[in-house]
Protein backbone atom coordinates (compact mmCIF):
# COMPACT_ATOMS: atom_id res chain seq x y z
CA UNK A 1 0.00 0.00 0.00
CA UNK A 2 1.00 3.85 -0.73
CA UNK A 3 0.30 6.00 2.07
CA UNK A 4 0.26 9.50 0.34
CA UNK A 5 -0.39 12.63 3.01
CA UNK A 6 -3.06 14.42 2.84
CA UNK A 7 -1.56 17.47 2.17
CA UNK A 8 0.25 16.41 -1.04
CA UNK A 9 -2.82 14.88 -2.31
CA UNK A 10 -4.91 18.21 -1.81
CA UNK A 11 -1.69 20.04 -3.59
CA UNK A 12 -1.96 17.73 -6.25
CA UNK A 13 -5.16 18.16 -6.93
CA UNK A 14 -5.34 22.05 -7.10
CA UNK A 15 -2.18 21.11 -10.00
CA UNK A 16 -5.05 19.66 -12.45
CA UNK A 17 -5.94 22.33 -14.95
CA UNK A 18 -9.72 21.47 -14.28
CA UNK A 19 -9.91 22.03 -10.48
CA UNK A 20 -7.76 25.90 -11.72
CA UNK A 21 -10.34 26.33 -14.08
CA UNK A 22 -12.96 25.78 -11.62
CA UNK A 23 -11.05 27.81 -9.00
CA UNK A 24 -10.35 30.49 -11.86
CA UNK A 25 -13.80 31.08 -12.86
CA UNK A 26 -15.46 31.57 -9.19
CA UNK A 27 -12.73 34.19 -8.48
CA UNK A 28 -10.11 32.15 -6.41
CA UNK A 29 -6.37 31.43 -7.19
CA UNK A 30 -5.01 28.17 -6.66
CA UNK A 31 -1.45 29.99 -5.85
CA UNK A 32 -3.94 31.38 -3.10
CA UNK A 33 -4.91 28.24 -1.68
CA UNK A 34 -1.92 26.50 -1.52
CA UNK A 35 -0.38 29.10 0.55
CA UNK A 36 -3.38 28.40 2.85
CA UNK A 37 -2.78 25.15 2.88
CA UNK A 38 0.79 25.46 3.23
CA UNK A 39 0.71 28.12 6.05
CA UNK A 40 -2.46 27.38 8.18
CA UNK A 41 -4.01 30.43 10.28
CA UNK A 42 -2.85 30.44 13.69
CA UNK A 43 -5.95 30.45 16.22
CA UNK A 44 -5.55 33.61 17.14
CA UNK A 45 -6.15 34.88 13.62
CA UNK A 46 -9.38 32.92 13.29
CA UNK A 47 -10.71 35.27 15.98
CA UNK A 48 -11.06 37.89 13.15
CA UNK A 49 -14.15 38.53 11.34
CA UNK A 50 -13.35 39.28 8.04
CA UNK A 51 -13.88 37.57 4.28
CA UNK A 52 -10.66 36.92 2.32
CA UNK A 53 -9.92 39.17 -0.66
CA UNK A 54 -11.38 37.70 -3.94
CA UNK A 55 -13.19 39.63 -6.82
CA UNK A 56 -16.01 37.81 -5.65
CA UNK A 57 -16.06 38.96 -2.25
CA UNK A 58 -16.22 42.56 -3.49
CA UNK A 59 -19.23 44.12 -2.81
CA UNK A 60 -21.40 46.59 -4.36
CA UNK A 61 -22.79 49.01 -1.38
CA UNK A 62 -19.39 49.74 -0.26
CA UNK A 63 -17.81 52.67 -2.32
CA UNK A 64 -15.00 54.92 -2.41
CA UNK A 65 -15.19 58.26 -3.05
CA UNK A 66 -12.77 58.25 -5.85
CA UNK A 67 -13.78 57.55 -9.39
CA UNK A 68 -11.13 53.64 -9.86
CA UNK A 69 -10.82 52.46 -6.66
CA UNK A 70 -14.64 50.44 -6.43
CA UNK A 71 -12.04 47.51 -6.93
CA UNK A 72 -9.66 47.78 -4.61
CA UNK A 73 -11.13 49.17 -1.40
CA UNK A 74 -11.54 45.93 -0.12
CA UNK A 75 -8.34 45.37 0.27
CA UNK A 76 -7.19 48.70 1.34
CA UNK A 77 -9.83 48.51 3.89
CA UNK A 78 -8.41 44.28 5.00
CA UNK A 79 -4.85 46.24 4.84
CA UNK A 80 -5.78 48.78 7.36
CA UNK A 81 -7.59 46.24 9.72
CA UNK A 82 -4.61 44.18 10.07
CA UNK A 83 -2.53 47.46 10.68
CA UNK A 84 -4.48 48.46 13.82
CA UNK A 85 -5.41 45.40 15.52
CA UNK A 86 -3.93 45.30 19.26
CA UNK A 87 -0.01 44.68 19.52
CA UNK A 88 0.77 41.78 20.78
CA UNK A 89 -2.72 40.07 20.74
CA UNK A 90 -2.40 39.05 17.28
CA UNK A 91 -0.45 39.56 13.96
CA UNK A 92 -0.50 42.68 12.68
CA UNK A 93 2.10 42.99 10.36
CA UNK A 94 0.82 42.71 6.83
CA UNK A 95 2.69 40.35 4.47
CA UNK A 96 0.35 40.50 1.16
CA UNK A 97 0.97 37.54 -1.43
CA UNK A 98 -0.35 37.59 -4.54
CA UNK A 99 0.02 39.10 -8.61
CA UNK A 100 -0.88 42.41 -7.22
CA UNK A 101 0.81 42.56 -4.08
CA UNK A 102 3.48 44.53 -5.07
CA UNK A 103 1.29 47.55 -7.05
CA UNK A 104 -1.48 46.78 -4.15
CA UNK A 105 1.43 47.70 -1.27
CA UNK A 106 2.63 50.75 -3.51
CA UNK A 107 -1.44 52.00 -4.05
CA UNK A 108 -1.82 51.24 -0.05
CA UNK A 109 1.17 53.43 0.81
CA UNK A 110 0.36 56.22 -1.26
CA UNK A 111 -3.22 56.91 0.02
CA UNK A 112 -2.00 56.72 3.54
CA UNK A 113 0.23 59.11 3.02
CA UNK A 114 -2.60 61.90 1.54
CA UNK A 115 -4.73 60.37 4.50
CA UNK A 116 -7.22 63.28 3.95
CA UNK A 117 -9.22 64.71 0.78
CA UNK A 118 -12.23 66.93 1.38
CA UNK A 119 -14.11 65.48 4.34
CA UNK A 120 -13.04 61.90 3.58
CA UNK A 121 -10.48 60.62 5.72
CA UNK A 122 -8.50 57.21 4.36
CA UNK A 123 -6.48 56.78 7.49
CA UNK A 124 -7.99 55.17 10.38
CA UNK A 125 -7.22 57.21 13.95
CA UNK A 126 -4.53 54.90 15.30
CA UNK A 127 -2.24 55.50 11.98
CA UNK A 128 -3.29 59.29 11.36
CA UNK A 129 -0.15 61.24 10.82
CA UNK A 130 2.14 57.91 10.61
CA UNK A 131 5.83 58.19 8.94
CA UNK A 132 6.53 55.85 6.09
CA UNK A 133 9.52 55.27 5.47
CA UNK A 134 10.64 52.97 2.86
CA UNK A 135 13.67 50.37 2.90
CA UNK A 136 13.52 48.67 -0.35
CA UNK A 137 15.64 50.72 -2.33
CA UNK A 138 18.52 49.85 0.31
CA UNK A 139 17.66 46.08 0.31
CA UNK A 140 18.42 46.06 -3.34
CA UNK A 141 21.47 47.75 -2.92
CA UNK A 142 23.15 45.12 -0.02
CA UNK A 143 24.46 43.02 -3.59
CA UNK A 144 26.78 46.10 -4.07
CA UNK A 145 28.69 45.08 -1.45
CA UNK A 146 29.93 47.05 2.16
CA UNK A 147 28.39 50.58 -0.10
CA UNK A 148 25.24 49.09 0.13
CA UNK A 149 25.03 47.33 3.71
CA UNK A 150 26.28 50.60 5.16
CA UNK A 151 23.28 52.38 3.38
CA UNK A 152 21.16 50.03 4.45
CA UNK A 153 22.37 50.42 8.28
CA UNK A 154 21.95 54.50 8.17
CA UNK A 155 18.25 53.46 7.00
CA UNK A 156 17.25 51.26 9.31
CA UNK A 157 19.21 53.63 12.00
CA UNK A 158 16.62 56.59 10.61
CA UNK A 159 14.02 54.68 11.44
CA UNK A 160 15.09 54.19 15.15
CA UNK A 161 15.36 58.03 15.58
CA UNK A 162 11.72 58.47 14.08
CA UNK A 163 10.99 56.33 16.68
CA UNK A 164 12.68 57.80 20.05
CA UNK A 165 11.69 61.07 18.94
CA UNK A 166 8.15 59.71 18.96
CA UNK A 167 6.69 61.90 16.08
CA UNK A 168 3.41 61.17 15.18
CA UNK A 169 1.99 57.80 16.15
CA UNK A 170 4.93 55.74 14.78
CA UNK A 171 6.01 54.47 11.70
CA UNK A 172 5.27 52.11 8.90
CA UNK A 173 8.54 49.94 7.55
CA UNK A 174 8.20 48.97 3.78
CA UNK A 175 10.56 46.31 3.30
CA UNK A 176 9.53 45.99 -0.58
CA UNK A 177 9.24 42.66 -2.36
CA UNK A 178 10.19 39.08 -0.41
CA UNK A 179 12.58 38.43 -3.56
CA UNK A 180 15.17 41.06 -2.89
CA UNK A 181 15.59 39.35 1.13
CA UNK A 182 15.83 35.51 -0.28
CA UNK A 183 18.14 36.24 -3.45
CA UNK A 184 21.56 36.97 -3.98
CA UNK A 185 22.02 39.94 -1.87
CA UNK A 186 24.33 40.13 0.39
CA UNK A 187 23.16 37.57 3.27
CA UNK A 188 25.22 38.79 6.25
CA UNK A 189 23.30 42.08 5.55
CA UNK A 190 19.92 40.57 5.42
CA UNK A 191 20.43 39.00 8.43
CA UNK A 192 21.07 42.03 10.32
CA UNK A 193 18.09 43.80 8.68
CA UNK A 194 15.46 40.77 10.14
CA UNK A 195 16.91 40.96 13.64
CA UNK A 196 16.96 44.47 13.62
CA UNK A 197 13.49 44.87 12.20
CA UNK A 198 12.33 41.80 15.02
CA UNK A 199 14.29 44.16 17.62
CA UNK A 200 12.41 47.10 16.94
CA UNK A 201 9.27 45.52 16.72
CA UNK A 202 10.13 43.94 20.48
CA UNK A 203 11.10 47.60 21.62
CA UNK A 204 8.49 49.76 20.23
CA UNK A 205 5.51 47.28 19.15
CA UNK A 206 2.61 49.73 19.59
CA UNK A 207 4.54 52.26 17.26
CA UNK A 208 6.07 50.38 14.11
CA UNK A 209 4.28 48.50 11.50
CA UNK A 210 6.22 46.22 8.69
CA UNK A 211 4.52 45.80 5.15
CA UNK A 212 5.85 44.15 2.33
CA UNK A 213 4.51 42.11 -0.40
CA UNK A 214 5.35 38.67 -2.84
CA UNK A 215 4.13 37.23 -5.91
CA UNK A 216 3.92 34.10 -5.19
CA UNK A 217 3.62 31.78 -2.26
CA UNK A 218 6.87 29.81 -3.27
CA UNK A 219 8.88 33.13 -2.62
CA UNK A 220 6.87 33.28 0.83
CA UNK A 221 7.98 29.89 1.76
CA UNK A 222 11.06 30.02 0.56
CA UNK A 223 11.66 33.60 2.78
CA UNK A 224 10.47 31.42 6.04
CA UNK A 225 12.35 28.49 5.09
CA UNK A 226 15.72 30.61 5.19
CA UNK A 227 14.65 32.44 8.55
CA UNK A 228 12.52 30.11 10.38
CA UNK A 229 11.62 32.44 13.40
CA UNK A 230 11.21 35.65 11.18
CA UNK A 231 7.06 34.75 10.95
CA UNK A 232 6.85 35.40 14.91
CA UNK A 233 9.77 37.97 15.04
CA UNK A 234 7.78 40.24 12.14
CA UNK A 235 4.23 39.45 13.76
CA UNK A 236 3.42 39.03 10.30
CA UNK A 237 0.11 38.14 8.93
CA UNK A 238 -0.37 36.43 5.61
CA UNK A 239 -2.55 38.71 3.40
CA UNK A 240 -3.67 36.55 0.05
CA UNK A 241 -4.83 38.96 -2.73
CA UNK A 242 -6.23 38.11 -5.86
CA UNK A 243 -6.52 40.98 -8.04
CA UNK A 244 -6.77 44.55 -8.00
CA UNK A 245 -8.05 47.44 -9.85
CA UNK A 246 -6.30 48.74 -13.07
CA UNK A 247 -4.73 52.04 -13.59
CA UNK A 248 -4.57 52.25 -9.90
CA UNK A 249 -1.97 54.68 -9.38
CA UNK A 250 -3.06 57.18 -12.14
CA UNK A 251 -6.66 57.25 -10.31
CA UNK A 252 -4.95 58.30 -7.01
CA UNK A 253 -6.09 62.51 -6.50
CA UNK A 254 -3.12 64.32 -6.85
CA UNK A 255 -2.18 66.66 -3.98
CA UNK A 256 -2.66 70.19 -4.65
Amino acid sequence: MVKVELQNLILSILDDPVVSRVFGESGFRNSDIKLSILRPIHRQLLRFKGQPIFLCNLTNNFSFPFHGFSENNEIYKRINEVLVRNHGKTRNNPLLVGPSAIDAVKGFLEMLQKPKIGAFSFCPPELSGVTVISIKDEILNTGNGNSGATLLRLRLEEVGNVLKQSIGPGVVVEYGDLKALTGDNSSDAISFLVKTLGGLLAVHGGRVWLIGSAESHETCMHFFKKFPTVEEEWNLHVLPINSIGPGMAETIPKSR
